[in-house]
């Protein structure tokens, strides 16, 4: 951010330019172009073969989810962070994943402070085949 502010100007009467056809970005992190093109809510919709589908009806475990799942969706009707709760100042994630079997367990901890009787969430995460709780 501070490069850009930097050269801002510099930026924009390139851009301005009669020349110039367009800007093109060519280092940018694939996961940071993902998270421009999903925007900050968004929710998993119902495809065939998606991955609602393959969790809910074929019980699969999937490691990822696809862009083509995943459909943006207005802070208007689905807001960010909800108002009712507070101001959110801080948040703190926490994960762990054991080394000795390439991460297949492990856990991960959300806590945000400003929830009403200061609750953690915490997710245990588990990729045993045999379906045997860690």
């Amino acid at each position: 951010e501070e490069r850009y502010q930097e050269h801002a100007k510099e930026i924009a009467s390139q851009h301005e330019d009669p020349t110039v056809e367009g800007l093109y970005e060519t280092q940018v992190p694939l996961l940071f172009r993902a998270i421009l093109d999903i925007g900050c809510v968004a929710k998993v919709v119902n495809r065939a073969g998606g991955f609602k589908e393959r969790v809910q009806r074929n019980r699969e475990r999937p490691d990822t989810i696809s862009l083509a799942d995943l459909k943006s969706e207005n802070t208007t009707a689905c807001p960010y962070l909800p108002t009712s709760r507070g101001e959110l100042r801080k948040a703190f994630l926490y994960h762990s994943f054991s080394d000795n079997d390439g991460g297949a367990r492990g856990f991960i901890a959300l806590m945000a402070p400003m929830e009403a009787g200061r609750k953690c969430h915490v997710w245990v995460i588990s990729r045993n085949a045999n379906g045997q709780r860690p």
